[in-house]
């Protein structure tokens, strides 16, 4: 949407208007005069589907693979990168350009956030049911510890 790797905005303070289109100082605008959270998400998310149907491009093999770590994050990326084409050093480079995080910790992220989905939807489950719901497999790394300092880490 920007027209920058994602790699060159990642662990910098930008100002928004320097990097998005001019489109992005009336989003700014409107959502100052917005009052209901409801309304500013749909004028964000309004902004959002309008500057990728204006991109129009085919989706890069990155946010297809991204998009089924995310659906299911205990996905092997080495199978996934061999279905979809690229080797691992290609991928690895257009995930820090279209992304911003290497594949390995998206996948992190996503099951991590996988995990959070699934407390959020039953706060009364324990821990490690929910982590082997999102694909923990051994207690060294279960969630919530192991994860979170992984991710707080790498972020």
């Amino acid at each position: 949407m920007t027209g920058l790797a994602l790699s060159d905005l990642t662990d910098e303070a930008i100002d928004a208007e320097a990097v998005f289109p001019t489109s992005f100082r009336r989003l700014i605008d409107q959502l100052e005069d917005a009052d209901d959270p409801a309304v500013m998400i749909a004028l964000a998310e309004a902004h959002l589907v309008a500057q990728l149907d204006r991109r129009g491009r085919e989706q890069a093999v990155s946010d297809r693979i991204a998009q089924r770590l995310i659906a299911k994050p205990g996905a092997s990326i080495e199978r996934l990168a061999e279905r979809h084409g690229p080797g691992p050093r290609q991928l690895r480079r257009a995930f820090a350009e279209r992304i911003g995080l290497s594949p390995k910790l998206f996948a992190r992220v996503a099951r991590f956030d996988l995990l959070i989905r699934l407390h959020n939807r039953s706060p009364a489950e324990d821990w490690l049911t929910l982590a082997l719901h999102a694909g923990y497999y051994d207690d060294h790394h279960c969630p919530p510890s192991a994860p979170l300092r992984q991710i707080e880490g790498s972020v």
